[in-house]
């Protein structure tokens, strides 16, 4: 008559009785036409009593199963996720990952990395509408403050006095005034300037009043005296008297 073999209920239960130090509820006869009962019961004898070599063999094999490696890896994932859920531990890793990262930005290479990646970025962030019309914005609220306005006054007297840029500056301004379309505008604004410059009361008041100063010198005096003494100038004054008098005889008669 062919002998039963344990069932794998019978074998998982006398297996957690050996590991906990109890005595087994089948003979161990019984239980050894397992081989999976016997290959368990052999490691945790060489375990209780010493025998390591054999245990480690089991192990690296018992490991290297691919069910054992899916649920060892599902079992660390959760436990790396809880583990680092801990204040301590969260802690630790902070101070670490700040150490860390001081050490590692100092490197020459990684320096020289983040200055290009820096550069790159700030260019196109500076290219940006809202962030160039953010600027502007904040650039001209700020010069308008009393003090940034004092402090830039006196800086830029300071730079203009400088010798080399009074040069440049000199030699700047007189190519720009060279140029014609320049020497025309000037041109234009200054004959509508003096246009309504010799309007104003006090200026003409000021003219009349140096002008009747000027004719009363002695030596002007003088000189108008030699003048009108020409022929040249007889004979135009005598011509322009006759064109004067025949356009007011002409008036009358109209």
């Amino acid at each position: 008559m062919k002998q039963e073999k344990p069932c794998i209920r019978e074998v998982n239960e006398n297996l957690r009785l050996v590991e906990e130090g109890k005595p087994l509820n089948k003979s161990l006869r019984y239980l050894n036409q397992s081989c999976q009962f016997k290959k368990r019961f052999d490691i945790l004898m060489d375990v209780k009593f010493g025998k390591t070599e054999k245990v480690k063999v089991y192990r690296k094999e018992y490991q290297q199963r691919p069910e054992i490696k899916a649920r060892l890896k599902e079992y660390q994932k959760e436990y790396h996720k809880e583990y680092l859920k801990r204040p301590e531990i969260k802690a630790r890793l902070k101070e670490y990952h700040k150490e860390y990262h001081k050490e590692y930005l100092k490197r020459p290479e990684v320096k020289a990395r983040v200055k290009a990646k820096n550069k790159e970025y700030q260019k196109e962030y500076y290219q940006r509408p809202e962030v160039k019309a953010r600027l502007k914005a904040k650039n001209k609220e700020y010069l308008k403050r009393p003090e940034v306005k004092a402090r830039l006054k006196v800086k830029k007297k300071e730079y203009r006095e400088r010798p080399e840029v009074k040069a440049r500056l000199k030699a700047k301004n007189k190519e720009y005034y060279q140029r014609p379309e320049v020497k025309a505008k000037n041109k234009e604004y200054q004959k509508e300037y003096h246009k309504e410059y010799y309007q104003r009361p006090e200026v003409k008041a000021r003219l009349k009043a140096s002008r009747k100063e000027y004719f009363q010198r002695p030596e002007v005096k003088a000189s108008r005296k030699e003048y009108y003494q020409r022929p040249e100038v007889k004979a135009k004054y005598r011509e322009y008297q006759k064109e004067y008098y025949q356009k007011k005889k002409q008036e009358e008669q109209k």
